[in-house]
């Protein structure tokens, strides 16, 4: 086992099974695996219950709720899929702060990692800001629209499903791409991509080694163009993005890019065989 996981289970911190299933993702594709999974789960059970809850609405009105009454369904949908995901998410990022911590070599490091980690995770996931696309807001509010949409036009019969006819069913057909499984792998795998980025970020900032960052693609067929281009640039501490001008993944949904600190000998390596981006400005 790693020697740093050893002395958090040494300290109280960690206990011994929790340090053998961090030990067990230290793989990158373990780690996006094992995450992606817990991610999947959390949010298949918060919006299947959200639509279970849309559902008891229009039965209980007969399938003709007033605005009010649709409102009043919405105004409590934060707190509810957050109690839904929220201490999944969070799991997430003290298993990515102790990973990124891991390259500290300090184990006096980590709780510092831990705190900033889960301090953003409580912060970015209930924040209503446009800025902050994962956020539970914005997700509900991306299902708010997309049910005022496929309502209006199951109410007036004009739904792409068109040929069924048959009522609520027809409705829950239109509600897939909202609440099915495609849009929660999604947000799997688009919110693991942000969890990780900023563990790596607390835990290059705690280390005064570490020079900054440099940014890498998953390095297959599925990479886009958008987070290929960005293979090999660097962000350096003080710098707000990398040297392609784009700030940290997720950079699109789905988006599978990471980062790793990187000191300053390594950084100088790097660019002595030409293995890094930078800023087209010098």
């Amino acid at each position: 086992m790693n020697p740093l996981l050893l002395a958090l289970v040494e300290a109280g911190v960690i206990s011994v099974a929790d340090a053998e299933r961090i030990d067990r993702q230290l793989s990158p594709d373990a780690a996006r695996d094992y995450a992606e999974g817990l991610i999947t789960q959390s949010f298949a059970r918060g919006l299947n219950a959200q639509q279970r809850r849309i559902l008891d609405v229009l039965n209980d009105t007969e399938g003709n709720p007033t605005p009010r009454q649709l409102s009043r369904l919405w105004q409590g949908e934060d707190d509810l899929l957050w109690a839904s995901v929220g201490e999944d998410l969070r799991s997430i990022a003290i298993d990515r702060a102790v990973s990124a911590s891991v390259a500290l070599g300090d184990d006096s490091l980590w709780q510092l990692v831990n705190e900033e980690v889960l301090s953003w995770v409580d912060d970015y996931y209930v924040n209503s800001d446009a800025g902050n696309f994962g956020s539970i807001p914005n997700l509900n509010e991306t299902s708010k629209n997309a049910f005022a949409q496929a309502f209006r036009d199951w109410q007036r019969g004009e739904l792409a499903t068109a040929g069924y006819r048959d009522g609520l069913p027809e409705l829950i057909r239109a509600l897939e791409p909202t609440f099915g499984a495609v849009r929660v792998e999604a947000i799997a795998v688009t919110e693991y991509t942000r969890i990780a980025s900023q563990a790596e970020l607390a835990a290059g900032n705690a280390n005064p080694d570490i020079e900054g960052w440099i940014y890498s693609t998953a390095n297959d067929s599925r990479v886009t163009e958008l987070c290929r281009s960005g293979e090999g640039a660097i962000m350096l501490k003080g710098e707000d993005t990398f040297s392609d001008g784009k700030g940290p993944p997720p950079r699109h949904v789905r988006c599978r890019s990471g980062i790793s600190q990187i000191s300053g000998p390594a950084l100088e390596a790097l660019r002595r065989d030409g293995l890094v981006r930078e800023r087209e400005n010098g």
